[in-house]
């Protein structure tokens, strides 16, 4: 094939060679005379890349960097990383063209709000695939793609060579609904620039990923990118950045208060989930979840307005909503016999000062009859002035805290412990053990009849990135096999 085959002329700077290529590649250790080699990125010399993918045998280097001599064609394009996610789209066969497409952003809420779609369409006999931060649900059954061997790592959204080829799998298949978790990341990166979402809901705006974006005003233009790719916006108008930029434009509002969609008469039932009525455009009816928490009033309201709004019946919508008994590692309760361990162990992802302040003040623990004993840590080559505002905000509303790690990566453990401490008072009670699965052990023995053990921060991962790299790490397995008493005296690996 010719590249002016897989794009358009908008992309280039001057002319197109004429070279043909079966393939591309964005390594230039994965290059042959069959391949087009597209250079994208900063974070290297791009003499040394070129020379590599040459020397390789590429046939042709597409690139936004000028060379000033090179021994193959070269094109030069506007934006490399937006002609790369157009090129593999292209080589797909451009699958989103007859999609449904509807994407979730904001910095809390993503996952929990898109995993309710995902059930609120299943329940609907519409065949769907969830992609996101718990990984790919495709006909409700999780699929590793890439396989877990490819030495492709999972993110919340896929780099372009694997979400159109993932694309492409599921129209296969006959998938043609797709509910996506969109990072600001790949927002910035132009993953899904060639995607025009049928939906794109905004769940609210807080810091985070202040490592990548160095601003919270470029981090909220990154989250922006997404209204310009989607024929109709959703967005929490209880969140006051959203409603001051979404205020001037076409859009469909959700909240407590005065939106298109809003929630009313809230009750809350702690542990035993909420109910609310909801209003819209002069109907009424009720909606009941049996997941806890404020949050989960804002996160099935969203579910709710993009479901009424794509045109599922309103008593549908109700009904599918009810049915979704829980969110892998959103609060999630680990089964426990109550006879020998009469207190409570949840899990949850809050990695964010925000989200780590809704779980610990929802109502879902304002009636425990024990104390609340939270275990966090932050991770490693990741936002530090975060660090302490979330000790600060664990230390407001627990009984108890252990620090210890949450994905390290190359930092040192102790180092981001120190910064979670400055955040606390020598009055507040905590422990710090590095070790989370020590720390997971000790905090499990400690407990007493109502109590509740929260696990913050991992959620639904299966494991742990430090300076090794990454291996399995399990709290569902830790806190079983501690209620088995498979760790002597508390812990002993």
């Amino acid at each position: 094939m010719l590249l002016k085959d897989l794009l358009s002329a908008e992309h280039f700077i001057g002319e197109c060679p004429n070279v043909e290529f079966s393939r591309i590649s964005r390594s230039p250790n994965d290059c042959d005379d069959s391949a087009l080699f597209c250079l994208i990125g900063r974070s290297f010399n791009e003499k040394d890349f070129i020379s590599k993918a040459v020397e390789n045998g590429a046939g042709i280097i597409v690139t936004d960097i000028a060379p000033d001599a090179c021994d193959i064609p070269v094109a030069v394009v506007k934006n490399a990383r937006r002609a790369y996610a157009f090129a593999c789209s292209a080589l797909c066969g451009e699958p989103q063209g007859d999609m449904h497409i509807y994407g979730i952003t904001g910095t809390n809420g993503k996952t929990s709000t898109s995993y309710f779609v995902h059930s609120l369409l299943e329940y609907c006999g519409i065949r769907n695939a969830l992609i996101g931060t718990t990984g790919i649900i495709a006909d409700g059954e999780r699929i590793p793609f890439p396989p877990e061997d490819s030495g492709v790592s999972q993110m919340t959204t896929p780099d372009p060579e694997v979400l159109y080829s993932l694309l492409s799998e599921l129209k296969r298949k006959g998938i043609y609904h797709v509910v996506m978790e969109v990072s600001s990341h790949s927002l910035v990166l132009h993953k899904v620039d060639p995607i025009m979402f049928d939906v794109a809901l905004f769940t609210n705006f807080s810091q985070d990923h202040l490592d990548f974006h160095k601003t919270k005003e470029e981090y909220l233009a990154a989250k922006m990118r997404l209204a310009s790719l989607a024929c109709k916006c959703i967005y929490n108008a209880d969140d006051a950045t959203f409603f001051d930029i979404f205020k001037t434009k076409r859009s469909v509002s959700y909240g407590t208060e005065k939106a298109d969609y809003t929630a009313c008469c809230v009750r809350n039932y702690g542990v035993n989930g909420v109910s609310y009525l909801l209003k819209y455009f002069g109907a009424v009816m009720r909606i009941e979840s049996p997941i806890g928490g404020s949050f989960t009033v804002t996160n099935t309201l969203a579910a709710c307005a993009l479901g009424v709004e794509i045109g599922i019946y309103p008593e549908t919508v109700c009904d599918a909503i009810s049915a979704v008994r829980g969110i892998p590692g959103r609060l999630e309760s680990i089964p426990l016999d109550k006879t020998k361990y009469p207190f409570s162990v949840m899990i949850d992802y809050a990695h964010t000062p925000e989200a780590l302040d809704k779980l610990l003040s929802s109502d879902v623990f304002a009636k425990r009859c024990g104390r609340l004993i939270t275990l966090f840590g932050c991770g490693g080559d990741r936002d530090r002035t975060k660090r302490s505002i979330m000790g600060r905000i664990s230390a407001k509303y627990s009984d108890k805290i252990y620090i210890t790690s949450d994905n390290p990566r190359t930092e040192d453990p102790i180092r981001i412990i120190e910064d979670i401490i400055e955040g606390l008072d020598e009055k507040d009670d905590y422990t710090v053990i590095a070790d989370r699965e020590q720390a997971i052990v000790e905090a499990f023995g400690e407990c007493k009849k109502g109590d509740i053990l929260l696990l913050v921060g991992k959620g639904h991962e299966s494991y742990i990135l430090d300076k090794s790299g990454r291996r399995h790490f399990s709290e569902r397995e830790i806190i079983e096999n501690a209620a088995a008493g498979k760790y002597k005296k508390g812990y002993n690996k």
